[in-house]
This record gives C-alpha cells, structure tokens and sequence, in this order.
C-alpha cells in the first residue's frame, strides 16, 4: 500500500507535499511526494520570461521531513519524475541515512520564471538498483565541459578531464563535502585539454570557495602568454575581491568580500563581454578580448603548478555556454 507524507525542503521555496495514486515510470514504488519549485517572488522570483532549460536542481532531503528508514541504505531506490510521470535524470552526491541527510541533483528539463512547477520523488522499493549519474545531469547537452563535486575521490562528473589530486583533504563543504587547499597542494586537470572552449568562444566558469588569504588562484585554464586573452584565471586579490586575469583583459568584481565565508562565483564572456557574478548578482563587467589557444591546461588552487589558494573549494564548473543572469540567480539561491 502506498503512503504519502508532507515533507519541506527549505530551498528556493520548494515544498514537498501530499500526493497519492499510481505515477507513471514507477508504479510499484511504495511512497511518493510531490515538489513544488516556485520562481515566484515567494520563491526563486525570476521574470516571467525566463526559461532554464536542463537545469541541475540541487535537492536536500532531511530527517526532519523524509524517512530514510523507508529508502535503501544508500538511496539506491530514489526516483523523480515531472508531473506527467516523465523520469528525471538524477545524482546523489551525498546520502547519509545515519545523519539523515541528502543532496541530490536533478536534471529539470525546463524551469520558468514566475511559476510553480511540479516533479515528483518515489522511494521504497526493495529490489531497486540505483540509477544515480553525474553524466546523465551534466553533459555537453546542458552545456557542460567539466563538473567536479570535490567528494571523498575528486573526479570530473562529465568525464572529460582526468584529474589528480596533489593533496587536498576532505571537509564539510556548502554542498555535502568540499575539499580543504592548505597552500602548495591542489588539484591538476591537465595540459593538453584539445576539447575545451578556445579563440572568443563563449564560456563559463564558475564554483564556492571560502578563502582563508588574498592573492591566490581558485580555478584557472588556458594557457599563459603568447597572446593577449590566453586564459581565465579566477584570482581571490588584495583588498578581498575577484578578479578575472586573462594577460591584459581581465574583468575586476567591485565588491569587498569576506574572509573565511562561503562565497559562490561566476565568470561568463560572450562577444567581448565579461561578466562576474557574486551570489547569484553582478559584479563586474569589462570588455576583454581573448584569444585562449588550445590545447588548455586547468588547475584548481593554482596556476602552472603553483598551488597559492588557502582555505576551500567546492562545486567547481566549466561550461562552454554563457550562463544567463537568470541561471546564475536560481543557482545560487538553490544551492546557498
């Protein structure tokens, strides 16, 4: 028999709600709730005409309102799906029923501004494998190069990068786990990267980071001299702000930031355009002109294997599209 439960996920003024009857894709799943994800000014508050398409919702499941003890152990059993019943690609990035705590990303097909959306999470069945894929949820398809999580193993969830971890260790981040840069260690992700954006192509770049001193390297790729705009090295400087280096085009954020707090940051360029973003708001525009040659090079921490960054990182992204205003808005109110 089926049960229902009214559960509240305290993000982005989603609400996980009673529903019952048989749905679709997985009808012999013992339980199921509905989630409601508002971009009402209640909610996300995004304008009517925005429209997000393939976008990686972050979904926390607590205690307080989801009975682990009705799921897997690790949550081999969870599903989602649109109100129709359509499945919904999914990744757990952390499950932990003893704390009773878990974040998930699902891949929403299209998020609009200023409505109320449903999908819907089945748990409860005994004999489910799991269906759990970082590359079902990013992908080139959505405009995704590269995602790293910074989890127990650092890995590129989109596969394109082989990354080495030269001695970071493992922390609590803003989202599940993070990992910790202490100075001289980081993470390389290689030197010959043939696949990556190049010239003026349009990119994204982006991720969490919580500093502990100034002048360092929290991301950085592309390729060091030879042409002015070789490269976007996303730099943490004195006094306490982002700046975009790309060799004498770089894109400077105006805001003076904390230290030792989570920060989210995003940097996209288009056309000649370079935007950073802040927690989810503008902060900085300029009209650099690269000419990143290929093959890339990245490195999270640092930059030519030189590890500077001090503090921790999480949630790392390369995308070869232009993040719009609007996603970078929900992203960060869905993550913070």
């Amino acid at each position: 028999m089926m049960k229902n439960y009214k559960l509240i996920i305290p993000s982005v003024g989603m609400f996980l709600g009673l529903v019952s009857g048989v749905f679709g894709q997985y009808p012999n799943w013992g339980h199921v709730g509905s989630l409601s994800i508002l971009t009402t000014p209640d909610g996300g508050d995004l304008p009517a005409s925005a429209v997000l398409e393939g976008f990686p919702l972050l979904v926390r499941l607590r205690g307080e309102f989801f009975n682990f003890k009705e799921a897997k152990a690790n949550g081999e059993d969870i599903r989602f799906s649109t109100g129709k019943g359509v499945a919904l690609p999914y990744q757990i990035e952390e499950w932990n029923g003893e704390k009773r705590t878990a974040s998930i990303w699902v891949r929403m097909p299209v998020i609009k501004g200023n409505t109320l959306e449903e999908i819907r999470v089945h748990w409860g069945k005994a004999d489910a494998v799991s269906e759990s894929s970082g590359k079902a949820v990013f992908n080139e398809t959505n405009g995704y190069l590269s995602v790293w999580h910074m989890n127990e193993t650092v890995v590129d969830e989109v596969g394109t990068l082989e990354s080495k971890d030269m001695g970071t260790s493992l922390i609590g981040g803003i989202l599940g786990k993070a990992r910790h840069f202490p100075g001289k260690q980081g993470i390389f992700c290689g030197e010959k990267i043939a696949n990556y954006p190049s010239g003026a192509s349009p990119h994204s770049t982006e991720g969490w980071f919580r500093a502990e001193i100034p002048n360092t390297t929290i991301v950085g790729w592309g390729n060091e001299g030879g042409n002015r705009g070789s490269k976007v090295r996303m730099q943490f400087r004195s006094p306490a702000h982002v700046h975009v280096d790309s060799d004498f085009s770089d894109v400077r954020g105006k805001s003076t930031l904390p230290m030792k707090e989570w920060i989210q940051v995003v940097h996209t360029y288009e056309s000649g355009e370079g935007r950073i973003y802040i927690n989810g708001k503008l902060d900085g525009v300029a009209g650099p002109m690269l000419n990143i040659k290929s093959p890339a090079r990245l490195w999270i921490g640092g930059w030519y294997n030189n590890y500077d960054f001090v503090g921790d990182i999480d949630e790392v992204r390369i995308s070869k599209v232009v993040r719009s205003a609007e996603w970078v808005k929900l992203q960060y109110e869905n993550q913070k």
